[in-house]
């Protein structure tokens, strides 16, 4: 996100409503389910590194991902898409 930022103004903006949003830290059985996503759906379905974090992410604590590219997640059987 902090990619996108044109200037010093629009990152600081960017900076504080990153810091509303509740950090989840990634440990090491989100990695192992990570590293499986990739092995298992990198090249059937060309999971990419950002959405196969945040699938096991999902997947680890079992919360429903919300989404609105359904398309990216729908071949992983251990996720609850939203």
């Amino acid at each position: 996100m902090y990619f996108g930022a044109l200037n010093k103004e629009e990152l600081d903006k960017i900076r504080k409503r990153i810091n509303r949003i509740i950090h989840i830290p990634i440990n090491e059985s989100i990695t192992e389910i990570f590293e499986n996503l990739m092995i298992k759906y990198s090249l059937i379905h060309k999971i990419g590194i950002p959405d196969a974090i945040i699938a096991a992410t999902a997947i680890h604590y079992s919360i429903p991902l919300y989404t609105l590219n359904k398309k990216d997640f729908y071949f992983i059987p251990d996720i609850i898409l939203y």
